[in-house]
């Protein structure tokens, strides 16, 4: 179990650094999906809660070491996503379009309102001017349909055992 995790932590690790220096140096505007919260959402609805929070802390954490979020604000709240998704383990049958299309589009929601709230309760109430901009819902979409795909290479990929991926019902 701790060999899937650790595997797991690397993968989104490289993938975080990524999206935010290869990515952004490339295109600084471009709006970018967040591959990394993904990869810790469809790895905690088949592993369950404890490796979903642990996963979602590390993949916040080294998030608010690479940006100018406030320490510990993405933390907290791919921690929580972590949590809920893992909450899913042996409670849903996945089939391997539909279900990441519809978990990863309501998970992106979620995380604007989580991000929405914490800064609301702990940051300025002016920090985030609306709820949604169209930022945000250009990133849920591109969340959303890169899902599946995401999806398909984690299930099939030789970094992440394909024991993870297998129907548990």
């Amino acid at each position: 179990m701790r060999n899937k995790l650790l595997i797991s932590i690397i993968l989104v690790l490289v993938l975080i650094l990524i999206q935010s220096t290869v990515l952004h140096y490339i295109s600084p505007d471009m709006i970018l999906p967040d591959l990394s919260m993904i990869v810790v959402l469809l790895y905690a609805s088949r592993k369950g809660v404890m490796e979903g929070q642990v996963l979602g802390f590390i993949s916040g954490l080294a998030e608010d070491f690479l940006t100018v979020s406030p320490p510990g604000f993405n933390a907290l709240i791919k921690t929580i996503l972590g949590f809920m998704a893992g909450i899913l383990k042996n409670k849903l049958i996945f089939d391997p379009v539909l279900f990441p299309v519809l978990f990863i589009f309501l998970a992106t929601l979620l995380k604007y309102m989580l991000a929405y709230v914490t800064a609301y309760v702990f940051l300025d109430s002016d920090s985030f001017s609306s709820l949604f901009n169209n930022r945000q819902l250009l990133e849920i979409l591109l969340n959303s349909l890169l899902a599946p795909l995401v999806y398909f290479l984690l299930k099939h990929s030789k970094l992440i055992p394909t024991d993870i991926w297998s129907s548990q019902k």
